[in-house]
């Protein structure tokens, strides 16, 4: 009787819905999360910077002058959903992008103004036209090693809200084993190819492949072989490019 009982209760928890936004958020975590952020902008910052270039050059590029839905002077506008401080979007601000963070971390946004940066918890679906966005969708999306840490059960909203968000996808998530801070569904790349797919009709671009052939030319880049500078492992191993099977944009990249 007793174990059917803490059988239920464990059933129950995991499978907790929060009633309003941020209901559960366990202030330690958020104390946590601050090393978390520091961490990132160590770990990360070169990385996000080389990957700007290389994103403005094979992506927003193509984009603008290939797509015929950029009027004259709109500029490339870039999402990221589970943004830290901001780190893989700021250089892209500095290209000259309109760009936009959302983060369910108190000690996210750093690198952010105000009107660049929101609030958000991401177990609830999330538009940006529902909002008080600038924007009813954006050019591109990046999503990185934000998906494991949501219990799997929330896997599919998050799903929605990066289609939701633009056509053009960047993602990675962590797999089984990789570890690292309150990681929830860690899952192997196959999972997520399968649920872009099944709930919202993106594939892979093969485009994927020709970013993580230049990611992994940063490894031979004289800072990090002195030891420097480092690139996130998991960025060259769990990157991709999903683009939406159901208008062109693919086309085009």
């Amino acid at each position: 009787m007793v174990i059917s009982w803490l059988a239920k209760v464990a059933e129950i928890m995991a499978h907790y819905e929060p009633q309003r936004p941020f209901d559960g958020y366990d202030e330690l975590q958020n104390a946590e999360y601050v090393k978390v952020m520091q961490q990132i902008l160590d770990d990360e910052t070169f990385g996000a910077e080389r990957l700007a270039l290389w994103v403005a050059e094979n992506i927003a590029s193509p984009l603008v002058h290939s797509c015929n839905t950029f009027g004259p002077g709109e500029i490339f506008s870039v999402i990221d959903v589970g943004c830290g401080p901001g780190t893989y979007i700021l250089p892209l601000k500095n290209l000259g992008f309109s760009v936009f963070g959302i983060d369910a971390c108190t000690a996210a946004g750093s690198l952010l103004s105000r009107k660049e940066y929101r609030r958000v918890d991401l177990r609830f679906p999330w538009r940006p036209a529902q909002n008080t966005c600038s924007r009813e969708r954006f050019d591109l999306c990046i999503c990185f090693e934000v998906a494991e840490h949501l219990e799997e059960h929330w896997a599919k909203r998050l799903i929605y809200t990066l289609a939701d968000c633009a056509d053009v996808i960047l993602f990675t998530a962590a797999t089984p084993g990789q570890g690292g801070t309150f990681h929830e569904n860690e899952q192997p790349h196959a999972y997520w190819v399968d649920l872009f797919y099944e709930e919202r009709d993106y594939l892979i671009h093969p485009l994927t492949w020709k970013m993580r052939e230049f990611l992994e030319t940063l490894l031979q880049d004289p800072l990090v072989l002195s030891g420097e500078k480092v690139v996130a492992p998991w960025l060259l191993a769990n990157s991709f490019i999903f683009v939406n099977s159901k208008t062109k944009i693919g086309d085009y990249l």
